[in-house]
């Protein structure tokens, strides 16, 4: 129930001046109470200024790896554009590719028509001229002969066209 007037460095604690006779505290080194509270201001003065620079610091860390990250998204998405910018690129040059070569098939396929086509009416052709009677070759003129003739391109060839009857 005593004043408090003492402050014991060893224990860290306020005590009163029977206490600082007392077993407890025996050996003890103590300052008086305002002193001790101008000893623990000046470290706690300091600890403030130790965490305030730090915090400062890392407030700075902080903001440089903040503006290292926006710069970083920045080039990203900048890569990202150029990234979707080379695929179209690309998908223009496939689909123009894959145009011209369907085409190229195409005429390719039609070519080999136009020669089976042709080398089937070379056969019906010659198969015509083997018949050696009239009746025969006629019937097959009728049936086959003519109408393929008439139907093969003329105006190529003047001397077949003349050579042709007409319907």
């Amino acid at each position: 129930m005593e004043p408090l007037k003492l402050f014991c460095e060893n224990d860290q604690r306020l005590v009163c001046l029977i206490c600082k006779e007392g077993e407890k505290h025996g050996g003890h080194s103590f300052k008086p109470v305002k002193e001790a509270m101008e000893i623990s201001e000046k470290v706690v003065r300091e600890a403030l200024r130790f965490i305030l620079h730090d915090n400062k610091q890392m407030g700075d860390m902080i903001l440089s790896q903040m503006l290292e990250m926006t710069k970083s998204m920045e080039r990203a998405k900048r890569l990202e554009e150029k990234m979707h910018a080379q695929f179209n690129k690309m998908h223009d040059f496939l689909r123009k590719k894959e145009e011209e070569m369907v085409r190229q098939l195409r005429r390719q396929a039609s070519s080999a028509k136009l020669q089976i086509n042709g080398s089937n009416q070379e056969f019906i052709l010659e198969s015509g001229l083997q018949m050696s009677q009239p009746e025969r070759f006629l019937e097959w003129w009728s049936e086959k002969g003519f109408p393929l003739v008439d139907a093969i391109s003329l105006s190529e060839n003047k001397d077949i066209k003349s050579a042709l009857p007409t319907k």
